[in-house]
Order: C-alpha cells, then structure tokens, then sequence
C-alpha cells in the first residue's frame, strides 16, 4: 500500500519533522467494506499531509471518508511515537510520499452485529411494554426498576445462564425481583 518515488540522496537523511501521521476511516471505492487505517505521509504541512494521503488512497481504490486524526510525528506523544502502527508507518514513509498501513476492518453493513441484534429485539420488547402499558394505565413514570433476562450463551449447555439488569439502589433491585418472582407465580 506504498507509494514510491525516486529520492535525492539528501533526501533520504531528512528527519521525521515532516512526517505526518494519522488515523483514516477509509471504504473501497465501489461504497462496499469499510476500515480504520493508520497512515503517514511527508509533507511540508498539513494541507499538503493531507493531499498526499487522499492521493494515495485513490490510487489504492479507496475512498478517504474521514479523518479521525492528524498530526505531525513530533508532536506526537512519546507513547503515541512508541506504538507499533505508528512506527510502521514511518518507518514505511522514510521511503515512500505516503504510505497506508495497519487497517482495522469493521463488519460491513449487510453483516448484522449481534448485539445489535439483541438490542434491537430488547428494545422492541420494552416498547410494546411501555405502549401497552400507557395504553392500559395512562400516563406514569419509572422508579427503581429491574430486569431478568434467561441467557443461553451456550446452546448446547443443560442450563441456562441468567442476566439481570437494574436501576436504581441494588437492595431495591432485589427487592423487585423478589415481588416480580411472587407475582410471577401468583398468575
């Protein structure tokens, strides 16, 4: 993911002063897959970090959506100068204009999240239950509440698991488990 050119012999004993650093959210350029990539460019300043890198990634058939951040090499922090994405990258732009490296890839959009998923199944669960609930009662308002969930984390196992959620004190919470639990068996 390097691009080269020819460098005078001077050149190549420049320091890292301007070399610029960044972390890019980047797509192919047909809109599909979508990643963070780290990438390093030697620039004079800023705009020109910045055009190097957008160049450099049309030539690799992507599509620069943004810039998460940008900053020139030195004034890094030295933990920031010490991680290993960012010494790749300079390391790899000591011979190129602008280099992309160490993409960090996230799930396309035709990929389902699983806990988006689940949250999404939550969440329409406890909206039927507020709807009916103001539908049947009118208008109320939370207190402390709580909430159980059975989990199966693993399918295979002869037991599930048991989640619980709440909000508010932790004694009340138990509390309202325990009255739940009565209820629950009262019919």
């Amino acid at each position: 993911m390097r691009r080269r050119r020819e460098r005078a012999p001077s050149e190549k004993l420049r320091c890292v002063n301007d070399i610029w650093v960044a972390l890019l959210h980047v797509r192919r350029l047909d809109g599909t897959g979508g990643a963070f990539v780290y990438g390093a460019a030697r620039a004079e300043g800023v705009v020109g970090a910045v055009a190097a890198l957008a160049l450099h990634a049309g030539e690799q058939d992507l599509e620069l959506l943004a810039i998460e951040w940008l900053q020139s090499y030195d004034s890094l922090p030295q933990r920031g100068q010490e991680s290993e994405p960012v010494r790749a990258v300079v390391a790899a732009a000591e011979e190129a204009d602008a280099v992309l490296d160490f993409a960090f890839a996230y799930p396309e959009d035709t990929e389902p999240d699983p806990a988006e998923v689940l949250k999404e199944h939550v969440d329409g669960f406890v909206e039927h239950w507020i709807d009916d609930a103001v539908e049947r009662f009118g208008a109320f308002e939370l207190g402390d509440y709580a909430f159980i969930a059975e989990m199966r984390l693993d399918p295979g196992a002869a037991e599930p698991e048991i989640g619980w959620a709440y909000q508010g004190s932790l004694t009340r919470a138990s509390q309202l488990f325990a009255r739940a639990a009565r209820e629950a068996a009262d019919g």
